[in-house]
C-alpha cells in the first residue's frame, strides 16, 4: 500500500481515528510468510489501483477508510479497469466505522478492529452506505439486514502482519500485495 506524496484524506481538521492496539494483542497476529521474488524492484507503485483518497470530515474514521474505502476495494478489483470514481465499485468506510452499535462518530477504531470486521462481516458499496462525515449513519434494521447480505460476498479471508523489513515490503508490494501501515502521528 503506497501512498503517494501530498495526498490528504483531510484538508482542514486533525482528526486521526486510528486507535492503536496494545503490543500483546499485536503479537497475537499471525506473521505473513513474505514470498518469494528474484530481483526486487526498487521501485513500486500500486497507488494507480487504489481509488482517490477523500476527506473523512469531522468522524474518526481514518482506519475505515484505509481499510474499507482503500485497500478493500483494491483486494475486490486488483489491477482491473474500472473506474475507482464509480460508487458502486469503491468499498464504503461509513460500514465500517457506523455499525449500528456505535453510537460516537468522534470514537476511534484500530486497524485490527476495521480489518476483523471485513473478515467476519465484509464491505459493502458506497452507493449501498453513503459516507456522512457530519453524523453516524443511522440505518433502518431493514436496510442493515439488507447491507448484511451484501456485506457477505465481500469479505477477506484472512489479515497478518509481516516484519517490517524493506526487502519484506518490496516483495509483498511486487507480488501486489498492499500493506497496511499505522503509525502514531505528534499530537
Amino acid at each position: 500500500f503506497v501512498l503517494s506524496p501530498q495526498v490528504y484524506a483531510q484538508n482542514w481538521m486533525r482528526l486521526e481515528g486510528n486507535e492503536l492496539i496494545d503490543v500483546d494483542a499485536y503479537r497475537e497476529i499471525d506473521i505473513a510468510v513474505p514470498p518469494v521474488v528474484q530481483n526486487l524492484p526498487t521501485y513500486i507503485d500500486l497507488s494507480p489501483y487504489f481509488p482517490i483518497p477523500e476527506d473523512q470530515g469531522q468522524q474518526s474514521s481514518c482506519s475505515a477508510w484505509a481499510s474499507t474505502y482503500a485497500l478493500m476495494t483494491y483486494l475486490q478489483y486488483g489491477e482491473t479497469t474500472i473506474s475507482l470514481s464509480d460508487r458502486n465499485y469503491v468499498f464504503s468506510p461509513s460500514y465500517a466505522y457506523t455499525p449500528s452499535e456505535r453510537e460516537i462518530c468522534s470514537e476511534p477504531m484500530s486497524l485490527y478492529e476495521t480489518l476483523d470486521r471485513l473478515q467476519n462481516v465484509g464491505a459493502v458499496p458506497l452507493s449501498e452506505a453513503p459516507y456522512y462525515s457530519l453524523a453516524c449513519d443511522a440505518r433502518s434494521e431493514s436496510k442493515n439486514i439488507e447491507l448484511q447480505e451484501i456485506a457477505k460476498e465481500h469479505r477477506i479471508s484472512s489479515f497478518e502482519r509481516i516484519d517490517m523489513q524493506p526487502s519484506t515490503m518490496r516483495s509483498f508490494l511486487a507480488k501486489g500485495d498492499p500493506i497496511l501501515i499505522a503509525i502514531q502521528s505528534d499530537s
